[in-house]
């Protein structure tokens, strides 16, 4: 039984080469995405937004999306129960898969809190399926390792590391070339954690600091 665990354990963690992507499904669709956050949410995440946005709604957006292109500082109060951290966590998303923002924390009011966050931006990166379509040099990689997840130290493509981490911390999407979102890393954390003097290291060996906060109910 030992040899059988320790050969089934071999195995998962050996990975192997993803081979070739495939083509993005609806580019224009993709397109349309990375001119406005309030389109991204209404054509990637439909059922986390089933209703019309309201003009505080497109005000809120319009801050976050300019800080993630330009950057700045910008904060933003909104009532219980109007999206907020709906919202921020799919603009997680979006700044990643676009490579809007290289290294992202999301910092929440409690690391209760932050995991629920993290938890649901997986889901969405392993189960949506207009992602997958549109961004399959994030997504392919990803749904290869078929939720087995230290399948990761031995993935490939075209025989180099994807070097996909995905953690109880965070995520790296996996490094491609040619990918605008090659190495990006979502990072979640409550307010009180260790938050300071935060880098990672890029797929060129480049040191990378977080270049757009994203600070979730702080009060």
């Amino acid at each position: 039984r030992e040899s059988q665990a320790a050969a089934m354990r071999e195995q998962s963690a050996e990975g192997r080469d993803i081979g070739d992507l495939p083509e993005v499904v609806d580019a224009k669709r993709r397109e349309k995405g990375s001119k406005s956050l309030l389109d991204f949410c209404r054509i990637y995440f439909p059922a986390r937004f089933p209703w019309a946005f309201s003009k505080d709604h497109e005000e809120a957006a319009a801050k976050i999306e300019r800080c993630g292109a330009e950057g700045g500082n910008v904060a933003i109060a909104m009532p219980r129960g109007s999206g907020k951290t709906t919202l921020v966590e799919c603009d997680v998303i979006r700044d990643a898969l676009y490579g809007f923002r290289r290294f992202i924390p999301l910092l929440q009011a409690n690391d209760k809190l932050s995991a629920k966050s993290l938890k649901k931006i997986k889901k969405e990166l392993e189960t949506n399926k207009a992602l997958a379509e549109d961004f399959p040099e994030v997504i392919y990689p990803i749904l290869k390792l078929e939720r087995i997840h230290n399948r990761a130290n031995g993935q490939t493509y075209k025989g180099e590391p994807t070097r996909i981490e995905w953690t109880a911390e965070g995520i790296t999407l996996p490094t491609i070339a040619g990918s605008k979102a090659s190495g990006t890393q979502i990072m979640v954390s409550g307010i009180e954690g260790a938050v300071r003097g935060l880098s990672m290291v890029g797929p060129n060996g480049e040191i990378i600091r977080p270049d757009k906060v994203i600070i979730d109910d702080a009060q």
